[in-house]
């Protein structure tokens, strides 16, 4: 018996050994692929990115990403992997969409990860968002036009700026692309901070966004149910005003009735939420982390540029999610009329 177990625990060890596990001194695809992406060069001014990719006689796939970017994070073994797989054939770059924004300008770029491929004389092809190995090959072997040259958009992270053209890629199927505005501030202890992100107005349908919940759950927006809504971003749930302004929502949340669902958004860890929802014995407003992909920040134009936090508005939608109301507070520090969002609310609610 004791000698079968033996040999049952060898066969095992070999199974596992042929079936996706490491030996010693072997490195795994994906760590292989991380490796390669690492060593791609970045591109960071027009000058480069003409040199590296406009005047290169082979295809060049470029990705624009940032180091913030959890989708960029999940593409960026792929990219390495086929970076080793068509070397001698492609050039493969990166673009750092935090230390390019020339480059992010000029390309229409509203979504990370964004990758174009060019070749001389064709369209770029582009790919919005994360895309299996295969379409990225199809890409660069048939960059020359017998391939679509947009792609529907993958998962990606919304790019916080004020300030981009709404690109081709975008405006198919997808409901945050809109007009962006120009600049707009709000003060910090009466230092101007500067916003960015897609300005919204009164009778605008509200985007659509992607957050995480306490319990580390993405959560789309169109998926919550609710008759109104109350939305209400703030910088950080841990500050004095975040903290009595969430309160208050809560108490009032309890008397509008089940139809109004109060959501309190902020750029705070969602185990941070989870901790000071639980000491705040708060149970009437739903608290939802933006730190993953920016998404509400950059659709609802809240986004503080330099802090990455978001500021102190409050939005009221309809039953068709359509925006009756937007408050945004002048000075971080203050708290939001609340009378007015009440009434806002029972307006909308009508």
């Amino acid at each position: 018996m004791f000698v079968r177990m033996l040999v049952g625990s060898a066969i095992l060890v070999a199974m596992l050994g042929a079936v996706g596990g490491c030996s010693r001194g072997q490195v795994s695809a994906p760590a292989q692929g991380q490796a390669a992406y690492d060593a791609l060069p970045v591109v960071t001014t027009e000058e480069q990115f003409q040199r590296q990719v406009l005047d290169s006689p082979k295809p060049v796939l470029v990705e624009f990403g940032t180091d913030w970017c959890h989708y960029c994070r999940d593409l960026a073994p792929t990219l390495g992997s086929l970076a080793t797989e068509y070397q001698g054939r492609a050039v493969f770059v990166r673009v750092d969409g935090d230390r390019s924004g020339s480059l992010v300008h000029k390309y229409g770029v509203r979504g990370y990860p964004t990758v174009l491929v060019f070749r001389p004389g064709a369209r770029p092809v582009t790919l919005v968002g994360v895309h299996d190995a295969q379409e990225y090959r199809q890409a660069l072997e048939n960059s020359a036009g017998s391939v679509e040259t947009v792609r529907p958009p993958g998962k990606m992270a919304y790019v916080p700026t004020n300030d981009m053209k709404t690109p081709e890629t975008l405006t198919k199927g997808n409901d945050m692309s809109q007009t962006a505005t120009s600049e707009r501030t709000v003060t910090m202890r009466g230092q101007p901070m500067e916003l960015v992100g897609t300005q919204q107005k009164v009778g605008d349908k509200a985007p659509n966004f992607v957050v995480v919940d306490n319990d580390l759950k993405e959560v789309n927006f169109y998926d919550i149910p609710g008759k109104v809504f109350v939305l209400s971003s703030v910088p950080s749930l841990d500050t004095r005003v975040c903290d009595i302004e969430t309160r208050r929502f809560n108490e009032e949340a309890a008397k509008l009735g089940a139809d109004v669902k109060i959501l309190t958004i902020s750029m705070d860890l969602p185990f941070a939420q989870k901790r000071w929802c639980a000491a705040a014995n708060i149970k009437n407003v739903q608290t939802l982390s933006d730190y993953r992909h920016a998404s509400f920040g950059s659709a609802y134009g809240v986004m503080i540029k330099n802090l990455r936090l978001e500021a102190r508005c409050v939005f009221v939608l309809d039953a068709n999610r359509k925006i009756t109301y937007i408050q945004l507070v002048p000075e971080i520090s203050s708290e939001p009329n609340y009378d007015s969002v009440l009434d806002a609310v029972r307006n909308a609610s009508l």
